[in-house]
Formats: structure tokens, C-alpha cells, sequence
């Protein structure tokens, strides 16, 4: 009689992303196929796929774990910093997002390198920025709604994108974290230029 213990729906699903991150890593998400994947985990072939129908689909599954990740992050920061004015917040949320250093940055970076070559992961990536906006939206109305405009700015985007890449590619992070203070100027500088140019 076997004594393995039975996985739930949710532990199967995870030990599919984490065989699929893992393969994402090593060989990229376009040269990483599902047989891969499978190879990869202790479930057969009609058990992965009972779950997951393609690569795809674990990306997104992977992506949104990692907005979760992040939306538990930004509630601690609200509750412990409500006193700030809503431009600190922003911009201190914004500087510590780029510089974490988390299980989810490698792929990440991996999903933005991706998104320039497949046409499918660029839309993946537009779907997954609209989700989490709305999901912002809902954690803190004056810091997220009402500044939606500013916070969805391809500015600030690609900056937040930009020095995530540094930071994982050329191994800056470091030098971001000694520098966090002039990150935090900057962004300030940008928000109020941002204001003054849309009259806010």
C-alpha cells in the first residue's frame, strides 16, 4: 500500500510553476516546451496538462503570484506609513519595488526580454498590467485611483522596468540600494513635473 501523500489541486499547480520557472530560467520561456515541463515535475503527462493546457498559462499563473507577492507588500507599507502624503508613498513604493531582490525578479526580467520577440507575451503583459492596476486601485483609492494616470505613465514604467533590469542583468542592485535616496529625489522630481505639465 502506497503511503505518498495525495496533493491538493493548489500544490499541484505549484509544482508545476516552480518545475516551470525553473526550466524559464534555464533555457528561456520560448525554447521551454510542456514536455519539459512535465519532465521536470512527479506528475505524468495528462496531470500537467489537466492543469495547464500550454507554457502560456504557467507564465500567468507565475506572473500573478508574483503580483500577489508585491499587493502584500504595498498593504504592510500603507498600514505602517499612513501619514504620509500620497507622493512619498508612491514614489517609496515605487523605489523599493525596483530594487527587491525576490524569488520573482529573475523571471521577471526573463518575462521582459521575452515580450520584445512574442507578440502573445506582450499582450500577457498589457492583460497582467491592467489586473494589477485595478487590484491597486481597490488597496488605496488616493494613492492609486486617483493618481491612475501617473501611475500607468510609460514614463514611469519604463523607469520602474529599467532599473529592475540593472539591477538583475549587471548586478547593480547594490549600487541602487546605496542609492535609494537619489531614486527617491528623482521620482519626486518626476512627480511633480507630471503634475505641473497635466495641471494636478
Amino acid at each position: 500500500m502506497s503511503t505518498r501523500k495525495k496533493l491538493s489541486a493548489t500544490e499541484r499547480k505549484k509544482e508545476i510553476c516552480q518545475a516551470a520557472r525553473e526550466k524559464f530560467l534555464e533555457k528561456g520561456f520560448n525554447n521551454t516546451t510542456m514536455e519539459d515541463v512535465i519532465n521536470n515535475t512527479s506528475m505524468s503527462k495528462g496531470g500537467v496538462y489537466y492543469y495547464y493546457k500550454n507554457t502560456a498559462d504557467i507564465l500567468y499563473d507565475i506572473m500573478k503570484e508574483g503580483n500577489e507577492y508585491r499587493k502584500g507588500i504595498i498593504k504592510n507599507y500603507l498600514k505602517e506609513n499612513s501619514r504620509k502624503n500620497w507622493e512619498e508613498k508612491f514614489s517609496e513604493m515605487i523605489v523599493d519595488k525596483m530594487i527587491d531582490n525576490n524569488d520573482f525578479m529573475p523571471i521577471y526580467v526573463m518575462f521582459l526580454q521575452e515580450i520584445k520577440k512574442d507578440i502573445n507575451l506582450k499582450n500577457l503583459y498589457d492583460k497582467l498590467k491592467y489586473e494589477v492596476t485595478n487590484d491597486l486601485d481597490k488597496i488605496d483609492e488616493e494613492v492609486f485611483r486617483e493618481n491612475r494616470d501617473l501611475f500607468m505613465n510609460e514614463f514611469i514604467i519604463s523607469f520602474i522596468n529599467s532599473i529592475i533590469l540593472g539591477a538583475e542583468i549587471l548586478g547593480d542592485r547594490d549600487v541602487f540600494i546605496k542609492n535609494k535616496d537619489v531614486l527617491l529625489v528623482m521620482l519626486r522630481a518626476y512627480i511633480e513635473y507630471y503634475k505641473k505639465k497635466n495641471n494636478k
